[in-house]
């Protein structure tokens, strides 16, 4: 099993690895953990999904786990992620744009960094297409809707939606987060998975929502 969300975010986001500047240092520091926050309480909302209790006895109370738990993500996706990209130098706007926008802003992100492989940019559109269309109209939705509410009729509340969209957000955030550092450092940096035989077992988990040692 890979680490948390939590646990990548702080350590291959720590703003002394992303940040080549003080002022850079500052500035990232806070973004960073308004990310690994928001991420920290979907993942919370998600055990509760996963191990449901008296608290979730009502169709009010389960359609707040599943609001709550996309609504963080989608809140760490779209404005902490992005934000902090564009602390760093890097603006991912293309990424939410609308479909009119996506293909020539994303054709000037390469441009502006010729080293981010385009494949990136690929990645990036089969999503849009996919899980990120179903959150945002989710969110949109929640929003904006008024007069349906999103009670458990929902196809997006069961379990099984709500493990892919957490896996896929935090997994889109560390695959752009990735592309980009490995632009900015080039070939000073080289990131890749450490197999879980060779992983440090003192290594920092999520237990209960909290990062712990073991």
């Amino acid at each position: 099993m890979r680490p948390g969300p939590v646990e990548e975010v702080k350590k291959l986001s720590g703003p002394e690895i992303v940040a080549t500047t003080k002022a850079k240092q500052e500035a990232a520091t806070g973004l960073i953990f308004a990310l690994a926050e928001d991420l920290g309480q979907a993942f919370i909302e998600l055990r509760r999904i996963r191990q449901p209790d008296g608290t979730m006895a009502t169709e009010l109370a389960q359609s707040k786990a599943y609001r709550d738990l996309y609504g963080h993500l989608w809140a760490a996706y779209k404005s902490r992620f992005q934000k902090l990209m564009g602390t760093l130098g890097y603006d991912v706007g293309f990424v939410f744009d609308k479909d009119s926008k996506f293909e020539t802003r994303a054709t000037e992100f390469l441009a502006q960094h010729p080293d981010i492989d385009a494949s990136l940019v690929d990645r990036v559109r089969n999503d849009r297409a996919g899980w990120q269309k179903a959150l945002a109209d989710y969110r949109n939705d929640g929003e904006h809707n008024t007069t349906v509410p999103l009670f458990n009729g929902h196809p997006m509340h069961d379990q099984r939606s709500a493990e892919v969209i957490f896996s896929n957000v935090w997994h889109e955030i560390e695959d752009i987060f990735i592309a980009c550092m490995v632009e900015e450092f080039g070939k000073q940096l080289t990131i890749f998975e450490i197999p879980k035989a060779d992983r440090d077992p003192s290594a920092q988990k999520i237990r209960g929502g909290r990062i712990t040692r073991p």
